[in-house]
């Protein structure tokens, strides 16, 4: 009589078994590296922007600055998982092959997307205003510029209302600073 095999077996051989286990476990230790160096980074840009603050500094740099690394450390740290996984390594290079093609497409669907990081960019760079700057747009919002993000700036309203604003629409709306009368030290 033929021994049958459990059912478990049919489908799982031990090595195979064994590399999901391994596979496993390198996906979880590139997600707790990911989340604890999120978590210092985080940690870092407090610190050093609490202490530009008490230099009364201009902070929306550095918060811009720690935006875009903590966004660019999740990318890093999911790729790496993703590519942990055997078939995706293979998936990953045809995709690659294919990303001309993928970059317009996604190009056109995104371009409200990129539209408001470019737009970030600029206001950091030029700054129409600071993040704590007293802002009004369009006469109906107005209050305290609380966060500059990549996709938008979050504005705490007098009522204590938050705004969020895509980056985009604030650059193309006349923007009354009524803080920028207030003479700042220089960076």
């Amino acid at each position: 009589m033929e021994k049958r095999k459990p059912f478990f077996e049919l489908f799982f051989s031990p090595e195979k078994l064994e590399q999901l286990v391994v596979i496993g476990i390198n996906i979880a230790l590139i997600y707790i590296l990911l989340m604890a160096l999120v978590f210092l980074e985080r940690r870092l840009f407090k610190r050093f922007i609490e202490r530009r603050e008490k230099n009364s500094a201009d902070k929306t740099n550095f918060i811009f600055f720690r935006n875009v690394v903590i966004y660019v450390t999740y990318a890093i740290g999911f790729l790496s998982m993703f590519n942990q996984i055997p078939g995706m390594q293979q998936l990953s290079k045809t995709l690659l092959a294919g990303a001309g093609i993928l970059a317009a497409a996604v190009g056109f669907g995104s371009q409200q997307a990129i539209s408001n990081i470019v737009s970030g960019i600029f206001m950091v760079i030029f700054k129409p205003f600071r993040v704590g700057d007293q802002i009004e747009l369009g006469g109906e919002n107005k209050g305290t510029v609380v966060d500059i993000s990549l996709r938008h700036t979050t504005i705490r309203h007098s009522d204590n209302r938050i705004i969020v604003v895509p980056n985009n629409v604030l650059n193309n709306q006349a923007i009354v600073n009524t803080s920028a009368n207030v003479v700042s030290k220089k960076e």
